[in-house]
């Protein structure tokens, strides 16, 4: 997947620096100055993870077995900057998700150096924020459909604990991660946008740490009037994250998908 991203970004810059930019019409999907858009998603975590500490190998875990596999809900804001003449836009956003539930061990468990015994009730505690910046340039921006390549940088954050037993452990992990970015729109009516944005890239982040990262969203946009909207979508988040410094480790592999909602305003 990463591969194809690369791919496709190389190949938009190449055509754009040969075309230059196109524009059919005096307006297009982006023609904003400033957008503001609020959400709220529904996701659901998957995967698996391991907390090694004080010299105590940790067991790979599957979240559904500490019971981090049901849905949760997640506010997100994004803050949209554009220069229509000049085909530039800027974005921010950020979105938090944290799930606490209680549930039996399977197994036993070793996790942040402490053991957990089979059959302890324990209970999980996850948040992962993820936040970013980002720019690109759109070369091809017609009224009916347009795209968009540049760079963005993530700010993923992972905080964890797990307690039972008379026992706790936790870990509270931030990492910046830099990565491509493409932004595509389709318009085929004025009140009704299709938009969808893929950030990716996989990294060393110095000797004692490695990230893949991909995230990826498609939304429909519906707007009555022309400067407030609501839109529906759907977005997936996969993050692999290494990292070991003398007696700790973690190792996570989680994907992070749902539906989403909210509103808009665009000046």
């Amino acid at each position: 997947m990463l591969s194809t991203i690369r791919s496709v970004c190389v190949t938009c810059i190449l055509l754009a620096a040969h075309a230059g930019p196109l524009a059919a019409g005096d307006d297009g999907t982006w023609d904003y100055w400033v957008r503001v858009q609020a959400s709220a998603a529904y996701l659901t975590l998957a995967g698996e993870t391991s907390y090694t500490a004080r010299g105590v190998p940790g067991t790979a875990v599957e979240v559904s077995d500490l019971g981090l596999d049901s849905g949760a809900v997640a506010p997100g804001l994004e803050l949209g900057l554009t220069t229509p003449l000049l085909s530039f836009h800027g974005f921010l956003a950020g979105s938090q998700w944290t799930l606490e539930e209680t549930t039996t061990l399977g197994s036993a468990v070793q996790f942040g150096g402490r053991s957990f015994a089979a059959s302890t009730q324990v209970r999980s505690e996850l948040t992962i924020s993820d936040a970013y910046a980002e720019i690109c340039w759109g070369p091809i921006e017609l009224d009916i459909a347009g795209f968009a390549v540049g760079l963005a940088v993530h700010r993923l954050g992972l905080q964890a604990t797990l307690s039972g037993g008379g026992q706790s452990a936790s870990f509270d992990e931030v990492a910046y991660l830099p990565t491509l970015a493409l932004r595509a729109y389709v318009a085929p009516i004025d009140m009704l946008e299709a938009e969808a944005m893929v950030h990716g890239l996989s990294v060393p982040l110095g000797e004692v740490a490695s990230a893949t990262f991909a995230s990826a969203q498609a939304q429909l946009s519906f707007y009555p009037i022309d400067f407030i909207g609501a839109f529906v979508g759907y977005r997936y988040t996969l993050a692999e994250v290494e990292f070991e410094y003398r007696s700790t480790a973690i190792d996570a592999s989680l994907t992070l998908s749902g539906p989403f909602a909210g509103i808009a305003a665009q000046f």
